[in-house]
């Protein structure tokens, strides 16, 4: 196996993806499939998020991860994945290289659209 090595951080330009732009939306595959195999993240630009509401959503990280801890267990994570995740609880499997052996040491919050009840992932029981 080739582990490659980068100085800098991938900036995809996401201009394309708004009809606006002349840019080929296959070449903007490429590099999203690129910068997510080799560095495993990127910048993403021209996204159409505004400034403000990234500013309020760092905010708000702040204010729930400053709560006890006790405040945050009471949204734990649940069987749909979405909910807080506390230190040292999850090991993510996913390297190719090595198995992790410890947990991670951060903490997060889940969080993703609702599905309907009777949404076919949902009625299968899948998370």
């Amino acid at each position: 196996m080739t582990i490659s090595t980068t100085n800098s951080i991938p900036v995809i330009d996401l201009a394309p993806l708004s009809g606006d732009s002349s840019g080929d939306i296959s070449e903007l595959a490429h590099q999203i499939y690129d910068a997510y195999s080799r560095v495993g993240f990127a910048y993403i630009s021209n996204h159409g998020i505004s400034a403000d509401l990234v500013e309020d959503v760092f905010a708000a990280s702040q204010r729930f991860h400053a709560l006890s801890i006790e405040d945050k267990l009471r949204i734990e994570i649940n069987q749909h994945h979405r909910g807080y995740i506390p230190i040292n609880t999850s090991t993510d499997r996913t390297s190719v290289i090595k198995t992790a052996a410890r947990p991670n040491q951060s903490e997060s919050f889940m969080m993703m659209h609702e599905l309907a009840p009777d949404d076919p992932d949902v009625m299968a029981g899948a998370p």
